[in-house]
């Protein structure tokens, strides 16, 4: 028999996090926002906001917004992973290989009403309540999801800086009959 969900919150694992694994997931999402904003840079003030055809293929739009698929899939990927080598992560829980990382990566364009700090305000989630809220929002085909352990917390100073690990499990198109629930444990980095 299957697990039921929303596992009671007393039932999942505690997670103890080093100074060295902290320090390496620190250093690893840093690393992947910089790269981020440079292929933000790159697109907004080098290309003036215009979409690489040869690069990029549309795949969906709806108003003002516009998704598109890498074109050679594990190109953003192989760049991502030559700037991650560079990384002096010493914990075997982070070691990347190009493999971990070549899903096509995709870029929204466009505009949308409302402002960056209502967002951000969204995606900063330090309590149970308000991941479930926003989780179940963003993604109809939630389970489960839980705060598991918070490393660096929001301040007055930087109210939208937050670090932790997060659980996640995607809802199984068959109710998990033919096909299980899908969990995960990830690393949530805002700064």
């Amino acid at each position: 028999m299957g697990k039921r969900f929303p596992i009671p919150r007393e039932d999942l694992p505690k997670l103890h996090v080093s100074q060295q694994e902290h320090d390496d997931g620190k250093e690893l999402m840093t690393t992947l926002l910089a790269h981020t904003l440079r292929e933000f840079e790159h697109f907004a003030y080098d290309r003036k906001g215009v979409v690489d055809s040869k690069r990029w293929k549309s795949q969906y739009s709806h108003d003002d917004m516009n998704m598109y698929r890498e074109r050679d899939v594990g190109v953003t990927s192989y760049q991502l992973n030559k700037t991650l080598r560079h990384c002096k992560m010493r914990s075997p829980l982070f070691s990347c290989t190009e493999a971990t990382l070549t899903p096509a990566t995709v870029m929204l364009t466009g505009w949308g009403p409302g402002r960056v700090e209502d967002a951000m305000s969204a995606v900063v989630t330090e309590g149970q309540q308000d991941l479930s809220l926003v989780v179940t929002y963003m993604h109809q085909d939630v389970a489960d999801c839980a705060v598991v352990h918070t490393m660096e917390h929001p301040s007055d100073d930087a109210p939208y800086h937050y670090m932790g690990y997060k659980y996640f499990v995607k809802k199984s198109p068959t109710n998990a009959v033919v096909v299980k629930h899908r969990d995960s444990l990830y690393l949530e980095y805002c700064a």
